[in-house]
């Protein structure tokens, strides 16, 4: 069941869909008479999944729908149980979700068990060749690579937004990353950055946060990426990054939202205002997209019936209404409509199987910049879906590399 719903995986910063999509595949699937006390070979339950991924409340669908504690409250093979998981002790990500951890202590304490002292250490890290390992070690500690996490680079709204500086330790290759995380526009964080190897390797990346389209409607995220760039260039000497080739790179609905940034050099209603360091410049001299969207036009014309359910909630709730309602503004969100000869050089990953992204949004953006005569490498991923650890592994990692040092 956890793997069925997405709430077992282990994709870098991507799940299945947001809360109320997992809570209806989870519903399909027990009306087709998936066992909900399931346990895999890793030991893991839906439960699992859903403290994994914090989601109170599939936490509480689960039990409603016949979830034991008996098989639910084990650890599983790497030593977690539902509510380590909750409380943040595995890789990737020690931040604990409040509302996941009551929702499993709530359901502990109803059953009479007793809930155990919060531990202030993680348990020890699954072996370092295991997929989980791979997927989620860019935030893992390391020796290689530190971080300057929570630098404050603009105030908007009342509200400040901040980037995380991921920096190696060793020799720097003159480069700097930004990172846009995904979540359908409307969750995830810059927490969530799946590139430590990259680090390690020499690469500074600086993971940054956006307003939600919960918070803002677009083009305010665009506004606030291009903000973090100029800040980037006036204070990246406080840091040993002294005015470097920047590459702005993300997954999914950020993977759209960096290749927007990297097409949009100079447009008007997308510069904004956003930020105190508006005389630098915000363009980039590259662009990476991990299965990212790149025409609103089109995209829910190409969508399967899964990625309908997700796609046009979350472009409602982007543009503030229907695309088929907003044309311009949904043009105007658009990749493709923004592509010339002179945007800089792009690296396209997706996935053949993806049921959440069509793949002919990258094959969109691909023919675009052919088309105007900019420089583009298109890869895709046979057999791989929407998001995973096949896109940060050391073949993909590779690719990256490949692009980097060709193009810088």
């Amino acid at each position: 069941v956890a793997c069925g719903i997405g709430v077992g995986g282990s994709a870098a910063n991507e799940v299945a869909g947001e809360e109320p999509e997992v809570l209806a595949a989870a519903e399909w699937l027990l009306t087709l008479g998936a066992d909900v006390n399931a346990v895999d070979a890793n030991g893991e339950t839906a439960m699992h999944g859903a403290a994994l991924k914090n989601l109170p409340r599939v936490v509480q669908f689960l039990a409603d729908h016949g979830a034991r504690i008996e098989v639910w409250n084990r650890k599983n093979r790497y030593g977690w149980t539902p509510l380590l998981l909750a409380q943040g002790h595995r890789p990737g990500n020690f931040k604990p979700s409040f509302e996941t951890v009551d929702a499993v202590q709530r359901l502990m304490t109803a059953a009479g068990v007793a809930v155990p002292a919060a531990s202030t250490e993680p348990p020890p890290l699954p072996d370092p060749s295991s997929a989980w390992t791979q997927a989620n070690r860019s935030n893992a500690p390391s020796s290689r690579r530190t971080v300057v996490d929570g630098i404050g680079f603009a105030r908007v709204d009342g509200k400040e937004l901040k980037l995380d500086l991921h920096l190696p330790t060793g020799p720097r290759r003159g480069l700097l990353i930004v990172w846009v995380h995904g979540g359908a526009w409307r969750s995830g964080s810059r927490a969530g950055m799946p590139l430590g190897r990259l680090v390690e390797e020499g690469y500074a990346v600086a993971s940054v946060d956006y307003r939600l389209s919960t918070e803002a409607k677009f083009p305010a995220q665009i506004h606030d990426l291009k903000a973090a760039i100029r800040f980037l260039r006036a204070n990246g000497s406080r840091w040993q990054l002294t005015n470097p080739p920047i590459v702005i790179a993300g997954d999914s609905a950020g993977a759209h939202l960096a290749a927007l940034v990297g097409v949009s050099n100079g447009h008007p209603e997308l510069e904004g205002a956003v930020g105190e360091d508006r005389s630098q410049r915000s363009e980039v001299q590259g662009i990476i997209s991990f299965y990212g969207a790149s025409d609103l036009t089109t995209i829910l014309e190409q969508s399967t019936a899964f990625g309908l359910g997700v796609r046009i909630p979350a472009l409602e709730l982007l543009l503030g209404g229907h695309p088929n309602n907003t044309v311009s503004l949904a043009r105007l969100a658009s990749p493709v409509f923004h592509v010339d000869r002179n945007d800089p050089p792009l690296l396209l990953l997706h996935g053949d199987q993806d049921p959440q992204m069509p793949l002919q949004q990258s094959e969109a953006l691909n023919e675009a910049y052919r088309q105007a005569g900019a420089s583009v490498v298109f890869e895709v991923v046979r057999g791989a879906v929407h998001g995973g650890p096949i896109f940060y592994d050391e073949e993909r990692m590779g690719r990256v590399r490949k692009f980097l040092k060709e193009k810088f």
